[in-house]
């Protein structure tokens, strides 16, 4: 089920679809009622994928620890998470020592088009990297 899928069955266009999901005042109240009605009865689910090409934001952050068994790293994790999902992100956290280790899941996520990066612990040279990538971190 997409958003074209509910706007054929209720004859109005994808972009009416879309406002009346994200709750806008732009959509009369009877037709939001509508739009979430067959989106609930056909379990619809937003392609978070194809938002975030269209706005070029993915709501996720990257989090590099040393450890996930040192107490410290996993609470420090924690506390973060749970940061970060009361603004509506997604953390994904990994485990990174050394400097190839790190290059390696930066790599990883620059390549999933993360908002942001928060590390541990940096050296120089990724300090340089981070800056030309521009990414936030």
């Amino acid at each position: 089920m997409t958003q074209k899928d509910i706007a054929k069955i209720l004859g109005i266009s994808p972009a009416t679809v879309s406002l009346a999901l994200r709750n806008s005042e732009k959509v009369n109240q009877e037709t939001k009622e509508k739009v979430k009605k067959i989106a609930d009865e056909f379990n619809y689910r937003p392609c978070e994928i194809a938002r975030s090409l269209v706005l070029k934001k993915t709501w996720t952050v990257g989090l590099i620890i040393p450890s996930f068994s040192v107490t410290y790293y996993f609470e420090f994790s924690n506390q973060i998470y749970k940061k970060l999902k009361e603004n509506n992100y997604l953390t994904i956290t990994l485990p990174a020592n050394t400097f190839e280790e790190r290059k390696v899941v930066i790599d990883s996520f620059l390549r999933r088009k993360v908002d942001g990066l928060i590390l541990g612990k940096i050296s120089y040279s990724e300090l340089y990297w981070l800056k030309r990538e521009k990414i936030p971190f």
